[in-house]
């Protein structure tokens, strides 16, 4: 929650993502994508970013009610 504002900090972060997403991201990701969609979340190699991205975006859709994916090329 809270910015490292170091140098250090910035360029692991940087590096982590990316790295690809972790299978506990991916399940997270797969289930909330089938709870908003109703079908499975495509196949592909994302990157921690991607899935970080499109974790917050399915979020806010539950929360909020706003597809701020379907007009993204993310499917």
């Amino acid at each position: 929650m809270f910015k490292d504002l170091s140098q250090g900090a910035k360029t692991k972060n940087k590096a982590d993502h990316q790295m690809p997403a972790s299978e506990t991201q991916l399940k997270l990701a797969s289930i909330l994508y089938y709870k908003v969609y109703g079908t499975e979340l495509p196949d592909r190699n994302y990157n921690k970013q991607d899935i970080d991205y499109i974790i917050d975006q399915l979020n806010q859709i539950l929360v909020n009610g706003e597809d701020t994916l379907n007009n993204e090329i993310v499917h």
